[in-house]
């Protein structure tokens, strides 16, 4: 007769006991979870529109929409894998890192831009595969007026902090600076924000960590990296990021309803008759012209996030096109051969 297991038969007092107090604990930590989980609401984007909270990593993707003001873009970040830092030196988003990619992508920028006299650096991700490639990410530029999108950023981080929604007059301070380029109301939402005090707050958090600005000085003279650009398209794309999906969603929607006449840059590699959010930008500096370009643009059925940023340039037609080309370059070599 063979002799029943140890753990056999009824339990005796102090082990029922045991057993009641455990059960207890891990239930009431479930419980805790649970509610701990329940509690992450989110604020209205605007006063008097409620917006989705923050969002899932892995989230389903959402084609890239304009023309309503509540477009959404492809999710990046959830499904990335990989690591390390980006060339600005600061950990971003766990994504896809390619030192092949980006030696291709040098070779292609001197095949095609080989001339040019100025600065150039690219940063370019797609967010269907988690592919990159970097040139010169690391160096600094002015931003010229690209750095609303940055002025936006820290507008709807900072009101989501503080668990209020955007204003009215914010809002349509928004609208102009982002959609008709205006410089009064970028400066006016710069005073809103607390300046370069408050663009460092949201910076931080959404892990800018080489833009820098002139102290108690103006909008326009802000400085970033091609890694830094890149990373704020990420923030403003990505579930993982900082901001919860009513804001990402209300700034992409800005973005994409801009002037169509101003869209020299990223979109250019954009497939035809798709939906895409740029920010260009150029001025001339005290001897040449400055040109810089971010976007999220469609091409084929990915989804592409691109920074370009240069300086030196002759004249502003040279910039344009000097973009232009790093933008069709950065484009070519992420997606392969045929694309």
């Amino acid at each position: 007769m063979k002799r029943a297991p140890a753990h056999a038969g009824g339990l005796r007092t102090p082990e029922r006991l045991a057993f009641v107090v455990v059960f207890s604990l891990m239930a009431a930590f479930v419980v805790g979870l649970t509610v701990l989980t329940a509690k992450t609401g989110a604020t209205p984007v605007i006063g008097g529109t409620t917006a989705a909270g923050a969002g899932t990593p892995g989230a389903a993707s959402q084609g890239l929409a304009g023309g309503t003001g509540q477009s959404g873009t492809r999710h990046v970040g959830g499904g990335h894998v990989g690591g390390g830092q980006s060339p600005g030196g600061h950990t971003g988003p766990v994504v896809i890192r390619s030192a092949t990619l980006s030696a291709q992508l040098a070779a292609s920028l001197r095949g095609t831009v080989g001339g040019h006299m100025g600065r150039l650096s690219v940063a370019v991700i797609d967010s269907t595969t988690g592919a990159t490639a970097w040139y010169h990410a690391g160096m600094h530029y002015d931003t010229a007026s690209i750095v609303r999108m940055d002025i936006l950023a820290a507008l709807l981080y900072l009101d989501q902090r503080a668990r209020k929604p955007v204003s009215r007059t914010d809002a349509g301070l928004a609208a102009e600076m982002i959609q008709y380029s205006s410089d009064t109301a970028a400066a006016r939402l710069w005073q809103a924000i607390g300046g370069g005090r408050g663009m460092a707050v949201a910076n931080k958090a959404l892990r800018l960590q080489h833009t820098t600005w002139v102290r108690d000085g103006r909008w326009d003279l802000t400085r970033s990296t091609a890694a830094d650009q890149l990373q704020l398209l990420q923030d403003l794309t990505a579930p993982n990021s900082a901001l919860h999906s009513g804001g990402r969603d209300y700034a992409v929607g800005l973005l994409a309803e801009g002037v169509t006449g101003q869209r020299w840059g990223v979109a250019a590699a954009a497939s035809p008759a798709t939906a895409y959010a740029v920010a260009d930008g150029s001025r001339p500096d005290p001897r040449r012209w400055l040109a810089d370009s971010i976007g999220v643009i469609q091409r084929g059925r990915h989804e592409l996030l691109i920074a370009v940023l240069s300086e030196g340039n002759l004249r502003r037609a040279e910039g344009t096109r000097v973009v232009r080309a790093a933008v069709m370059a950065a484009a070519k070599v992420i997606m392969g051969p045929g694309s």
